[in-house]
């Protein structure tokens, strides 16, 4: 499991040439609190790098902004190497295009193997994410305490009318469509989300964004079309060019960071309860060291609670060696996904990585929606990751109010505990060992078992001869070791048992001492992950009550 959490590396502006990107722009992050004025000003003019006078903020959070060269001879490499060398300017690069995740569509079939597989499709049964399972747990749309459970699709657009959609399309009531930026975020008119193409709220109504969103949430138990992850979730679309650029990810994704910002800022009053993002492209054999803005918004984005999904490349080579973005940026916050088939077999063409792809999930011939009110067959990463991303939209649907209030109160600890219940609960699979975080497959129905089994929502029976054992779970201030006091009776042995949420045991202390009262033990917790933990008291067949431990 990636631990990593940092900043990627400077770029070298040697690499340019080798790479595809806009002619005449660049990216640059300032230091907090630095005007582009004051950095550009700085730098004075010269006869090979002018002044630049065109620029455009792509994220206020990240204090990057898109430069545009004049038509002066200037290079892109003559003024970056000048950039790097201010001290007002942590990085500069080019602006380069990304590239949608996809394949062709395959023939038609009418069932839908990655959610129940029978073998319906001349798969193997039970090759699936075990979603009919999940779903006698919850059908997604709220959390416990009633927040309404929103994820982002970052793709081509969606067809608003889709009879499969329409009624799981998130909108933005605070801003409805007429002229004026009601809700000042910035944005005219963004009702329905954003169109970064065209700089206004009118979204295309394209294909591979409306499959995409359709697996995450597609309308459930409606006797229409097919079914999403989520039965009931709000779905926030915001499209890119077909020419997507970096500036164009950070732009949309500072887009929706605003939204949950601003709903943790206010108690839900404003903004969006944004879980996850979809993110189905990105761009081959990339190494992540050269684009350390996009690798460092994931990090933004992770700290206000949000977890980003994105499909790693359609070829099969190792992502670890060849590169690949953002699938091989290391921030924890991000959970990458390559593709399996009807089989339970990784696909041939799909990427994999020991280190930097996370698990596989269903996605090579399954169904989706089609605009138009039409559905049809499709594959590659980009089906198999909103698997994932809608798995994250589900998990915060369960009926335990303790973490809906830990959500709340700790949005980056949660959305790392979420991404727990997720790696966690795979199928392992033959055909991911070795190539991918987990070695498994997204396993739904484990991953809300996990949830389930959260802090107050989990209680084990507790004969009423048995002492309650544990009195006090204390970290000390390294964080890396864990004080338990317990009552020890010296009527049978005594053992402190440390599990992660899904119950899989990951520390075994026996703790008996002679005589009778309060006891401590120190166990080391230095290696564990970031996450939530339960701690139990064992005593021959019975086990105390356990109380929650949280590892940061």
């Amino acid at each position: 499991m990636r631990k990593i959490i940092g900043t990627c590396l400077v770029l070298i502006p040697g690499f340019l040439a080798a790479q595809d990107y806009v002619p005449g722009q660049v990216i640059v992050q300032l230091q907090p609190g630095t005007s582009i004025e004051s950095a550009i000003g700085s730098l004075g003019e010269t006869a090979e790098v002018p002044v630049i006078t065109s620029y455009q903020q792509v994220s206020q959070y990240l204090n990057a902004w898109l430069l545009e060269l004049p038509d002066a001879g200037v290079t892109e490499s003559a003024l970056i190497e000048t950039y790097l060398n201010s001290p007002l300017i942590l990085h500069a690069q080019p602006n380069y295009y990304v590239h949608w995740r996809q394949v062709p569509n395959d023939n038609s079939f009418p069932m839908q193997w990655n959610l129940f597989n029978t073998g319906q499709s001349g798969g193997t049964p039970g090759a699936d994410i075990k979603a009919t399972e999940a779903w006698n747990i919850t059908t997604g749309g709220l959390t416990a305490l009633g927040d309404t459970i929103v994820i982002a699709v970052v793709d081509g657009g969606v067809d608003k009318n889709h009879e499969d959609l329409v009624d799981n399309l998130w909108r933005n009531y605070a801003d409805p469509i007429n002229g004026i930026d009601d809700d000042g975020n910035g944005f005219i008119d963004d009702f329905w989300g954003w169109n970064f193409y065209n700089n206004d709220g009118n979204l295309p109504k394209d294909y591979h964004g409306t499959g995409v969103a359709s697996v995450i949430g597609a309308m459930g138990d409606n006797g229409i079309g097919i079914t999403g992850v989520n039965w009931n979730v709000k779905l926030m679309n915001v499209a890119g060019p077909k020419t997507l650029t970096q500036a164009d990810v950070l732009k949309a994704y500072s887009y929706i960071l605003g939204f949950r910002k601003a709903y943790n800022a206010t108690n839900g009053l404003e903004g969006a309860f944004v879980v996850a993002v979809n993110s189905s492209w990105g761009i081959d054999k990339a190494k992540p060291a050269d684009f350390p803005l996009w690798c460092a918004m994931y990090d933004s984005m992770g700290v206000a609670g949000i977890l980003n999904c994105a499909a790693t490349a359609n070829a099969n080579w190792n992502v670890d060696v060849e590169g690949d973005m953002p699938t091989g940026c290391t921030s924890p916050y991000l959970i990458s996904v390559t593709n399996t088939d009807h089989n339970d077999q990784k696909v041939i063409g799909a990427a994999y990585g020991f280190t930097s792809v996370d698990l596989g999930a269903p996605g090579d011939g399954a169904w989706v929606a089609r605009p138009d009110n039409q559905y049809a067959q499709y594959g590659g990463t980009s089906t198999a990751t909103p698997h994932v991303t809608g798995a994250v939209g589900l998990i915060y649907s369960t009926s335990c109010v303790e973490f809906a209030q830990f959500s709340r109160e700790n949005p980056s600890t949660a959305a790392l505990t979420v991404k727990q219940f997720i790696l966690n609960g795979v199928d392992p699979n033959p055909s991911l060992q070795g190539k991918t975080v987990t070695g498994g497959r997204l396993n739904l129905y484990n991953s809300m078992v996990g949830v389930e089994n959260y802090g107050a929502c989990f209680y084990t029976e507790v004969e009423a001869s048995q002492p309650r054992g544990i009195v006090g779970v204390t970290p000390n201030p390294a964080r890396n070791v864990v004080t338990v006091t317990y009552n020890e009776t010296g009527s049978e042995p005594t053992t402190i048992i440390i599990t992660n949420i899904i119950g899989q045991q990951v520390r075994l202390v026996t703790a008996k001492e002679a005589g009778t009262g309060l006891r401590t033990v120190t166990i080391d917790i230095s290696t564990l992950p970031a996450g939530v933990y339960l701690v139990f008291l064992q005593r021959g067949l019975h086990q105390s009550q356990h109380h929650k431990m949280v590892v940061y």
